[in-house]
């Protein structure tokens, strides 16, 4: 089962630039930190959960090679995408993608999608383009295309976009 985990903190960007610059000169390259958390609730007795309470490095590309979490992520001036994931194999929560124009789940080979102000509100609280960062707030309903809905609910911080 997919689970990230991260507590939300409202004065992060500026502890992760800090933690970044010094991960780029220790390690040589360009890391991704994620924090922060987004709860996908399925129905009223099952939420799954996107949960970093600590600034992560996640493995860059759109799935994970080595069973720990990947990501990416883009920032402009003028829009931004990330995505988490996990194993395309696992059964629960596979992938975390949210833009500046709309937000998806893939929960077992299911996706949910919803596009920016149609029952999804997603929120820019900080983007820097020069910084690679982006924090935001996230909740939407998410719909299968068939009837089906989850919610997601949470904010997310990332360092070192491209």
């Amino acid at each position: 089962m997919f689970t990230l985990r991260l507590s939300p903190s409202r004065a992060l960007s500026s502890v992760l630039a800090a933690g970044g610059v010094l991960v780029l000169a220790a390690c040589g390259e360009d890391p991704l930190i994620v924090v922060g958390r987004v709860d996908v609730a399925v129905s009223s007795d099952t939420t799954l959960v996107v949960d970093f309470p600590n600034a992560t490095r996640l493995e860059r590309g759109p799935s994970s090679s080595s069973g720990r979490a990947a990501g990416e992520c883009t920032v402009t001036a003028d829009s931004f995408s990330v995505s988490v994931s996990s194993s395309e194999t696992s059964t629960g929560l596979r992938s975390l993608r949210v833009s500046s124009d709309e937000a998806s789940v893939d929960i077992g080979g299911v996706v949910y999608t919803a596009l920016a102000g149609t029952g999804c509100f997603i929120d820019t609280r900080v983007s820097d383009p020069g910084y690679g960062t982006i924090t935001f707030d996230l909740d939407c309903a998410l719909s299968d295309g068939e009837g089906h809905t989850v919610s997601a609910v949470g904010d997310l911080a990332f360092e070192g976009c491209r």
